[in-house]
């Protein structure tokens, strides 16, 4: 896959879009919030967070890794969705292209 001037460009941009996005906002929504949530239920075995079974499994488990391991969770994700951000902007370009 060769990269040209005009991916890098939005890969750049939408980074610092992102990273502006991720330095300022500080409060999660409910969405976030149950996410880290599930997987923190999951990681504790139920003893702590909160379990909704009509939520998908695979982005909680992602969130309760970091739990698990001791990494605090909220940064964690933000670092995560910034990755998927910059991938799918990659994906569209590819696709688009």
């Amino acid at each position: 896959m060769k990269f040209n001037k005009k991916i890098l460009i939005l890969i750049v941009v939408t980074l610092i879009s992102r990273l502006i996005y991720f330095l300022y906002k500080h409060n999660l929504f409910w969405d976030s919030a149950v996410y880290a949530s599930i997987g923190r239920y999951i990681f504790s075995f139920g003893k702590e967070g909160l379990y909704e079974s009509f939520r998908p499994l695979a982005y909680p488990i992602i969130l309760g890794v970091p739990y698990f391991l001791g990494i605090n969770q909220v940064f964690f994700g933000r670092l995560l969705n910034l990755v998927f951000s910059c991938s799918i902007v990659v994906l569209v370009y590819l696709v688009g292209k």
